[in-house]
Protein backbone atom coordinates (compact mmCIF):
# COMPACT_ATOMS: atom_id res chain seq x y z
CA UNK A 1 0.00 0.00 0.00
CA UNK A 2 3.38 2.57 0.24
CA UNK A 3 2.90 5.40 -2.27
CA UNK A 4 -0.79 4.52 -3.25
CA UNK A 5 -2.90 7.62 -2.97
CA UNK A 6 -6.01 5.52 -3.01
CA UNK A 7 -9.02 5.43 -5.37
CA UNK A 8 -11.37 2.28 -6.25
CA UNK A 9 -11.45 0.26 -3.19
CA UNK A 10 -12.96 -2.74 -5.11
CA UNK A 11 -9.55 -4.54 -5.48
CA UNK A 12 -9.77 -5.58 -2.03
CA UNK A 13 -12.52 -8.35 -2.69
CA UNK A 14 -10.29 -10.54 -4.71
CA UNK A 15 -7.23 -9.89 -2.25
CA UNK A 16 -9.97 -11.21 0.51
CA UNK A 17 -10.85 -14.11 -1.63
CA UNK A 18 -7.15 -14.88 -1.92
CA UNK A 19 -5.79 -14.03 1.53
CA UNK A 20 -8.43 -16.34 3.01
CA UNK A 21 -6.66 -19.40 1.86
CA UNK A 22 -3.27 -18.31 2.88
CA UNK A 23 -2.11 -19.31 6.51
CA UNK A 24 1.26 -17.52 6.58
CA UNK A 25 2.14 -14.20 8.13
CA UNK A 26 0.94 -11.33 6.00
CA UNK A 27 2.73 -7.98 6.21
CA UNK A 28 1.05 -4.71 4.37
CA UNK A 29 3.57 -1.90 3.41
CA UNK A 30 2.40 1.43 4.49
CA UNK A 31 4.45 5.14 4.14
CA UNK A 32 3.66 8.32 3.92
CA UNK A 33 2.39 7.84 0.75
CA UNK A 34 -0.84 6.02 1.63
CA UNK A 35 -3.35 7.92 1.72
CA UNK A 36 -7.50 7.06 1.34
CA UNK A 37 -8.73 3.80 0.23
CA UNK A 38 -5.48 2.56 0.62
CA UNK A 39 -5.64 3.63 4.10
CA UNK A 40 -8.84 1.84 4.65
CA UNK A 41 -7.97 -1.34 2.86
CA UNK A 42 -4.80 -1.60 5.46
CA UNK A 43 -6.66 -0.97 8.70
CA UNK A 44 -9.32 -3.97 7.13
CA UNK A 45 -6.51 -5.73 6.74
CA UNK A 46 -4.51 -5.08 9.87
CA UNK A 47 -8.04 -5.93 11.70
CA UNK A 48 -7.67 -9.37 10.23
CA UNK A 49 -4.45 -10.24 11.25
CA UNK A 50 -2.20 -8.72 8.59
CA UNK A 51 1.17 -6.74 10.37
CA UNK A 52 1.51 -3.50 9.37
CA UNK A 53 4.77 -2.19 8.36
CA UNK A 54 6.62 0.88 7.51
CA UNK A 55 6.31 4.55 8.79
CA UNK A 56 2.26 6.16 9.44
CA UNK A 57 0.49 6.54 6.49
CA UNK A 58 -0.40 9.58 5.31
CA UNK A 59 -3.48 11.32 5.99
CA UNK A 60 -6.35 9.01 6.96
CA UNK A 61 -9.78 8.12 5.35
CA UNK A 62 -11.85 11.00 5.23
CA UNK A 63 -14.18 12.51 2.41
CA UNK A 64 -15.69 10.41 -0.92
CA UNK A 65 -13.36 7.72 -2.82
CA UNK A 66 -14.03 5.32 -5.44
CA UNK A 67 -12.98 7.98 -8.77
CA UNK A 68 -14.64 7.96 -11.73
CA UNK A 69 -13.07 9.85 -14.54
CA UNK A 70 -14.93 11.08 -17.82
CA UNK A 71 -13.62 13.45 -20.95
CA UNK A 72 -15.95 15.45 -21.80
CA UNK A 73 -15.15 18.11 -24.59
CA UNK A 74 -11.84 16.78 -24.48
CA UNK A 75 -11.29 17.45 -20.93
CA UNK A 76 -10.85 14.86 -18.10
CA UNK A 77 -13.02 15.42 -15.62
CA UNK A 78 -12.30 13.03 -12.36
CA UNK A 79 -15.47 12.76 -9.36
CA UNK A 80 -15.52 10.59 -6.16
CA UNK A 81 -18.66 8.46 -6.00
CA UNK A 82 -18.31 6.69 -2.42
CA UNK A 83 -18.28 8.09 1.10
CA UNK A 84 -15.01 6.41 2.79
CA UNK A 85 -16.09 5.51 6.56
CA UNK A 86 -13.79 3.63 8.88
CA UNK A 87 -15.01 -0.07 10.19
CA UNK A 88 -15.04 1.26 13.36
CA UNK A 89 -16.93 4.17 12.59
CA UNK A 90 -14.29 6.67 13.71
CA UNK A 91 -11.96 8.71 11.29
CA UNK A 92 -8.22 8.50 11.66
CA UNK A 93 -5.92 10.87 11.18
CA UNK A 94 -3.41 8.49 9.98
CA UNK A 95 -2.66 4.63 10.21
CA UNK A 96 0.16 3.28 12.69
CA UNK A 97 2.47 0.92 11.68
CA UNK A 98 3.13 -2.27 14.12
CA UNK A 99 6.66 -2.95 12.68
CA UNK A 100 8.34 0.58 12.70
CA UNK A 101 11.19 1.05 9.69
CA UNK A 102 13.08 4.36 9.64
CA UNK A 103 13.48 6.06 6.60
CA UNK A 104 17.06 8.28 6.36
CA UNK A 105 18.39 11.38 4.61
CA UNK A 106 20.46 8.58 3.02
CA UNK A 107 17.68 6.51 1.85
CA UNK A 108 15.82 9.43 0.01
CA UNK A 109 19.38 11.02 -1.44
CA UNK A 110 20.11 7.35 -2.92
CA UNK A 111 16.14 6.52 -3.51
CA UNK A 112 16.31 3.43 -1.22
CA UNK A 113 12.81 2.28 0.09
CA UNK A 114 13.89 1.52 3.77
CA UNK A 115 10.48 -0.95 3.83
CA UNK A 116 11.21 -2.99 0.56
CA UNK A 117 14.60 -3.38 1.54
CA UNK A 118 13.05 -5.18 4.99
CA UNK A 119 11.34 -6.82 3.16
CA UNK A 120 13.97 -8.24 0.78
CA UNK A 121 16.46 -8.64 3.41
CA UNK A 122 15.97 -10.22 6.81
CA UNK A 123 12.26 -8.63 8.35
CA UNK A 124 13.76 -7.76 11.81
CA UNK A 125 12.38 -5.73 14.23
Amino acid sequence: MQEKGGGNSDVINALYTNLAKYSGKFYVLINGGTFSSAVLVSELLAANGAILVGQPSGLGKSGYGDVVAKTIGGLLVQTSTVPIASPNGRQARALIRQIAVPITLYDVWHHINPVTEWLLHGMTG
